[in-house]
């Protein structure tokens, strides 16, 4: 079997829905993050949770966790553009991060920056568009920040790209891990958003399916497992 497989998981090892769905409705809140870890190998954390994971707290999370488990966390754009704290918080965490999603809103102005262009150096970076569609002056600013830092750019295959890239329904080129996010494709939809990460892949390069948080999200995630182990991909 190949040993760079697509990772997969959720948004959140915790979704709003699941306390009483893919959790025990009994089982400890603080035993939640283990059961994940279990079944799953990686997971995508919204703002909040990368916030809760950079705190003292949250060591209790990667203390319950093992350097072959990926985080990927999301930072705000204003973030890692100049908290000077943010990358030492990170590095503390270094063997669990496998890649960054830095969240850019269209209303602000991508800027060319020394801690970012750091965090650019130190993990793989993914870019996502938030809050609506984005012009095309916008569009092209952020296509040279992605070219700038090796970076890629969030896909969503399964919904209107908020860049006006084309083709829409295929991921950017560049960088060095790929992220999707969906929701619940349909099985042969699902097998092509699958071959088109292992070609984007190539190899030498990461990706990972992550879906948002629903009831069925673990369910959808534990399928999509199987079936990226049967396609070896």
């Amino acid at each position: 079997m190949a040993q760079n497989l697509i990772d997969v998981g959720t948004v959140d090892f915790e979704g709003s829905t699941w306390a009483s769905t893919y959790f025990n409705s009994e089982m400890p809140a603080q035993w939640r993050f283990l059961y994940y870890s279990n079944q799953f190998r990686s997971v995508l954390l919204p703002l909040d949770k990368t916030d809760f994971l950079l705190s003292p707290q949250g060591r209790e999370i990667t203390d319950d966790s093992d350097t072959g488990f990926h985080f990927i966390l999301t930072i705000s754009w204003q973030a890692a553009n100049s908290d000077q704290t943010l990358l030492q918080r990170l590095e503390s965490l270094d063997i669990h991060i496998a890649a960054l999603v830095i969240e850019i809103s269209t209303c602000c102005e991508p800027t060319q920056d020394a801690n970012l262009e750091q965090l650019a150096i130190r993990w793989p970076v993914c870019l996502d568009v938030i809050n609506g569609s984005v012009d095309e002056p916008a569009s092209i600013e952020v296509l040279k920040l992605a070219e700038k830092f090796d970076a890629t750019l969030l896909w969503r295959p399964d919904i209107s790209s908020t860049i006006r890239l084309e083709p829409l329904q295929q991921p950017y080129e560049g960088g060095r891990y790929l992220i999707t996010r969906i929701s619940a494709p349909t099985l042969p939809q699902l097998r092509s958003i699958i071959e088109s990460l292992a070609l984007w892949k190539d190899g030498y390069r990461s990706a990972g399916i992550f879906f948002d948080d629903n009831a069925k999200a673990p369910q959808n995630a534990s399928d999509c497992r199987i079936l990226v182990e049967l396609m070896n991909k």
